[in-house]
């Protein structure tokens, strides 16, 4: 039986709606598979669930991949969700750097951008959307991405 699960809901008389995710199982394996550093596999994580959290709202097959890019701290950090919440998520980083000093989460996303892409099975179209990495968490950047790429005021509260 899987622990990881997406809930929506929606209050009455209130333009309100929402999800939440859990990841339980699905974070652990992925986690499980290599060894970050602390702030690497904190943002890893966040974007998997974020990431997720985006796809619930899509009225589309296909998938949806979320990147940091550009960041010297990191070489990649990348994670995908499909329509039928099919998830995976990795990160590559400078491992000698990594050695001398630890990647703190505030350095993953200091400089560079955050990537989504949106990949349309319906009408066999890519979107792409890029936000400057302006913010010192994921919540308020998704919230930017949000208001930027859709026009939509939405508050992401992510807890690790």
């Amino acid at each position: 039986m899987s622990n990881s699960f997406v809930q929506r809901f929606l209050f009455d008389k209130l333009p309100i709606r929402g999800a939440f995710v859990i990841l339980e199982d699905t974070w652990q394996t992925i986690a499980s598979q290599k060894i970050y550093p602390d702030g690497v596999q904190r943002l890893l994580g966040e974007l998997l669930a974020a990431n997720v959290l985006i796809t619930t709202t899509l009225k589309l097959k296909g998938k949806i991949t979320a990147q940091i890019q550009d960041n010297p701290k990191l070489d990649l950090i990348v994670s995908e969700c499909d329509n039928e919440f099919f998830v995976r998520a990795t990160a590559k980083y400078d491992r000698s750097s990594a050695q001398d000093e630890q990647i703190q989460y505030k350095d993953c996303l200091a400089v560079g951008n955050l990537v989504i892409s949106i990949d349309s099975k319906n009408d066999g179209k890519l979107y792409q959307s890029v936000v400057g990495l302006s913010k010192l968490n994921l919540d308020e950047l998704l919230g930017e991405y949000m208001m930027q790429s859709e026009q939509l005021r939405t508050m992401f509260i992510i807890a690790y």
